[in-house]
């Protein structure tokens, strides 16, 4: 099923990918591994009025203010309850620091070029924004992420 949405090339990326993955509501994602900063379990998050709803609010890391969202809500997933394996992903990209939660880690993975798929053009089915591409490794799918599209608020 999954290769119906990704787009078949014979130039894939060409250096490849090492991310760091998770899991939200049973699916893996990854995220280039040099735009992590932090893994650190979730926390008291103070709210923050007139955000989008995925904006949870700010937690306070080691003395650094620091925005945090439900990623899962920003994909439009329904919200679930956090339990002892929810984590905040601190991500880093040009001068912004976003805290991501997610459902649990997983691993840190390396995809060669080989092992990754571009996902559709425009016109080729719905055009996602926040995709790289689709990682294969063993019988497993990973959405990698554009960390910069994560941290965007025009999302569409």
């Amino acid at each position: 099923m999954i290769d119906q949405v990704v787009q078949k090339t014979e130039q894939p990326l060409n250096s490849g990918m090492k991310a760091m993955t998770f899991i939200i509501q049973d699916t893996e994602y990854g995220i280039d591994i040099t735009d992590v900063r932090d893994i650190v379990r979730i926390q008291e998050i103070t709210y923050f009025p007139n955000q989008p709803a995925y904006i949870k609010g700010l937690i306070n890391l080691r003395g650094k203010i620091i925005p945090t969202m439900d990623i899962g809500l920003k994909f439009n997933l329904p919200e679930r309850d956090y339990d002892d394996r929810t984590c905040i992903v601190v991500i880093e990209n040009q001068d912004m620091t976003l805290g991501v939660i997610v459902d649990r880690i997983n691993e840190v993975k390396s995809f060669t070029a080989e092992m990754i798929s571009l996902p559709a053009k425009k016109g080729e089915g719905r055009d996602n924004v926040f995709l790289t591409g689709i990682g294969r490794y063993g019988d497993t799918h990973t959405l990698l992420l554009k960390t910069e599209k994560i941290m965007s608020h025009d999302d569409f």
